[in-house]
Order: C-alpha cells, then structure tokens, then sequence
C-alpha cells in the first residue's frame, strides 16, 4: 500500500497546473483525494504525508473520510 501513496504523493508533488481539479475519489483508491490546483496542493500532500508516516491505511477500508465528505 506504500507504494500506491509514495506514487500519488510524488504525482500530486510534481504536478504543476494554474487551475486544475484533481479528483481521484474513487471507492477503488486507497485514499481519496480531490482538490483544487494550486490552492489545494500543500493540503493534499500533507494528507498523503500524515497517511504514510502513520499507516492509518488497513485492509478493511480505504482510510479516514476525506475532509470534503
């Protein structure tokens, strides 16, 4: 599961757009993640930080409900 964040948090890192929605909120994904870019990058990238260095992901879920929901 590591590498699926690791991937998204170096994604959503590299990602350089002006005005952008970025929603991979899929029930499949193992987080959820939507936002609004640029305005939106530094909290999606913390939110993927805080779920790597605590492992909040288990097998039964996909993690916490994102803020939006």
């Amino acid at each position: 599961m590591s590498k699926v964040l690791i991937t998204y948090y170096t994604h959503t890192g590299n990602t350089k757009v002006m005005a952008e929605i970025i929603s991979a909120n899929h029930a499949s994904n193992p987080i959820p993640l939507k936002g609004r870019f640029p305005h939106d990058k530094p909290t999606l990238l913390s939110h993927i930080q805080m779920m790597l260095k605590n492992a909040h992901l288990d097998r039964s879920g996909p993690g916490r409900t994102p803020i939006y929901l």
